[in-house]
């Protein structure tokens, strides 16, 4: 092969590598108007019984985040309408809006009169929606959180030790960039708590090499601010290593998504 040649298979050759990068994915997920109005660990769930108080207690953060996914994918606010919904209605349209995201149905959103978006709807149904993220935060427990309890109890906030544990997270990294490229909103799980992916991206070194995945999360844990408690939202950075895994400097992550139908779609 003469010099010629050969610089433009390294051409090809870079150009191929560098497009297998895979792209930047986001779903649109704005905290002041997509997310609930209460924090995790909100005193006002004791309120709700025994599932209540220790959501007060220990939160209820995958049930949060399952009730924000449920309506970014499957409610539409029609807020110029006549808003004369009671608390019985509210609950019917809630539970509606929950049984598609836990069903996965491809239907056509549920529809929300007289309300402009989920932050507006929680300001007067605020316990409906509380009572609501009680119980999600146990149907996910049950359905995705307890399969990987005992893993997830080996490794807890400690590094990852295998490459088994790497590739296990670079499949979950997968399957979260699998499912922004589709408009759902996945759920990411770390040790204790659960945040909802909204934007996903990898940053590499310009030669096709990943030097980290970047996803950008809704965290429902409380945050401090000069006014108060605030919802907010940061980037959770995650390095690679030479090999195409993510590092043994890193932490395991788990895809908490509720992936396995439970209700019908009707």
């Amino acid at each position: 092969m003469n010099l010629v040649s050969f610089v433009i298979f390294a051409g090809v050759f870079a150009s191929t590598v560098a497009e297998a990068m895979p792209p930047p994915v986001a779903v649109p997920l704005n905290l002041d108007t997509d997310a609930l109005c209460f924090y995790n660990h909100d005193p006002a769930l004791e309120e709700f019984g025994p599932l209540g108080m220790l959501g007060a207690a220990r939160g209820v953060c995958q049930g949060m985040a399952g009730v924000s996914a449920a309506f970014a994918l499957h409610a539409t606010f029609v807020p110029n309408t006549s808003n004369s919904m009671g608390r019985r209605e509210a609950r019917e349209l809630i539970q509606k809006v929950l049984d598609r995201h836990k069903g996965r149905c491809r239907l056509e959103p549920i529809t929300i009169p007289g309300y402009a978006n989920l932050a507006e709807l929680c300001r007067d149904f605020e316990s409906e929606l509380m009572r609501a993220s009680i119980g999600y935060n146990a149907n996910i427990f049950l359905r995705e959180v307890a399969r990987r309890l005992p893993r997830f109890l080996a490794l807890k906030a400690g590094p990852l030790r295998t490459r088994e544990d790497r590739e296990a997270l670079l499949g979950v990294l997968r399957s979260a960039h699998t499912r922004l490229s589709k408009g759902e909103l996945p759920l990411i799980m770390y040790y204790s708590h659960v945040v909802l992916a909204r934007r996903m991206e990898y940053v590499g070194d310009g030669q096709g090499r990943i030097l980290k995945a970047r996803l950008e999360v809704y965290d429902s844990n409380r945050a401090a601010s000069n006014q108060g408690w605030m919802l907010h939202a940061y980037w959770i950075d995650i390095p690679f290593s030479s090999d195409g895994l993510p590092s043994l400097s890193g932490r395991m992550y788990w895809d908490v998504t509720p992936d396995r139908p439970r209700a019908l779609c009707e």
